[in-house]
């Protein structure tokens, strides 16, 4: 039980996808128009749209030769230190520098948001972008910001070790006053004893000053080696190839995105449609098996196509549903029919009229009754008089039915029309 049920959900399933596709095909005429219509106004607005230009740079940044290891730690380092380089060469105060050095007279906003730095993973490289509707002003702010942060960098570590630099340079000023101020006295000396004593002073304040300047080198040595360097290893070019907008990406996904919106929209419309069109939603919607189905036929009224072209494949379908009616319940053959619709031009009087024919044809006796008294047309459709009919036996006994009936040109087949319409149909 359950494999059949897999089984009939499956096929609903693919029933499903089905109906969907032949609604596409249906519909791929809008489906194509909407998307050449979206294609052509994305093409319209992306050609007239200012054109923008990027250049790039690329920057190594080189980690401090003092802590250049080769372990994990110094690799995390040195991706940590590139990434830390890249969110400041957009801080404020290079901003503002590279502002003035250019003379540039754009905000300090627009300037940030056309500015792109992003480190390389896994490598020493930062990667520098610029966008500007004029090439050759992305090229010099992507240089000029390079240098002024390579500038501010070095000013950073330099202030480091300016403060020691600086009171070891004083001192060995000091000492070298003082060496220069002992040797004028020795030469002026003119005892034994004196000159042995400056001399020993000369001695000791030069020992002093190498002690000094063997610091001093230290300091500078420290420096060099703690301080990292940036190096701009691809220079910005002027570009002349814009980056956006891009007219056949734009083009290509407005035709996409027009094209899934009706489709969607098709869909959508198909879900909420609630009316039936096929037998498949007659069995589905209403739970009521299909008798027949009658194609569109091109037949100039009056005419009746099962009796005008009864070999035709229309009078053949009429005959298929005059036959499904008859064994739709056999244990008590059917002898009364009404047709029936909501609303008019539905085809009642075509399908009534082509099955009382192709039930006459059978050889069965048959009355059509027209009890349409707002629109009647059955008579129209045979030709016949409509002075009498349905609303005359009202006023009269049934025993004038024989002779308000009317006998066709087609044998087995009577009709009564609907007489004199009421003013009241109701």
């Amino acid at each position: 039980m359950q494999d059949y049920a897999y089984e009939m959900q499956e096929q609903d399933d693919a029933e499903t996808i089905r109906d969907y596709l032949r609604l596409f095909w249906r519909w791929a005429w809008l489906i194509i128009l909407a998307g050449i219509l979206a294609g052509a106004a994305s093409f319209m607005v992306s050609v007239r749209m200012e054109p923008v230009y990027e250049a790039k740079s690329t920057i190594l940044v080189s980690e401090a030769s003092g802590t250049s290891t080769t372990d994990y730690s110094s690799l995390m380092a040195s991706e940590r230190l590139t990434s830390t380089y890249s969110e400041m060469m957009t801080s404020e105060t290079v901003l503002i520098e590279v502002s003035q050095l250019l003379g540039l007279n754009i905000p300090l906003i627009d300037l940030a948001e056309m500015i792109s730095v992003a480190p390389v993973r896994d490598t020493q490289l930062v990667e520098l972008s610029v966008k500007s509707t004029n090439p050759e002003e992305a090229a010099r702010i992507a240089n000029s910001l390079v240098g002024v942060f390579t500038g501010q960098v070095q000013a950073i570590q330099s202030s480091r070790y300016s403060q020691s630099k600086e009171s070891l340079q004083a001192q060995l000023t000091e000492m070298e006053r003082q060496i220069q101020e002992f040797n004028d006295q020795l030469d002026a000396a003119t005892e034994a004893d004196e000159k042995d004593r400056l001399d020993a002073k000369v001695s000791q304040y030069q020992q002093i000053y190498s002690n000094l300047l063997m610091s001093f080198e230290q300091v500078r040595l420290a420096e060099a080696q703690s301080s990292s360097s940036i190096s701009q290893i691809e220079p910005a070019s002027v570009p002349y190839i814009p980056v956006s907008p891009k007219v056949l990406r734009n083009t290509v996904l407005a035709v996409a995105v027009g094209m899934m919106l009706a489709a969607g929209g098709l869909v959508a419309r198909e879900a909420l449609d609630d009316t039936i069109k096929t037998p498949q939603d007659v069995q589905r919607i209403l739970g009521l098996p299909v008798l027949g189905m009658i194609a569109r036929n091109t037949i100039p009224d009056p005419y009746l196509i099962t009796d005008y072209q009864p070999r035709s494949p229309v009078s053949e379908a009429y005959r298929m549903l005059r036959t499904n009616i008859q064994f739709a319940n056999i244990e008590t053959p059917v002898q009364t029919l009404l047709v029936t619709s909501a609303e008019p031009l539905e085809g009642k009087t075509t399908i009534s009229a082509n099955l009382a024919v192709v039930n006459a044809q059978n050889g069965r006796d048959v009355t059509l009754i027209d009890c349409d008294l707002r629109r009647p047309t059955i008579h129209k459709r045979f030709r016949l008089s409509n002075k009498v009919g349905f609303s005359t036996l009202f006023i009269s006994t049934l025993d004038a039915l024989d002779t308000i009936r009317q006998v066709t040109k087609i044998p087995h087949l009577s009709i009564l029309t609907t007489g004199p319409l009421p003013h009241n149909p109701a």
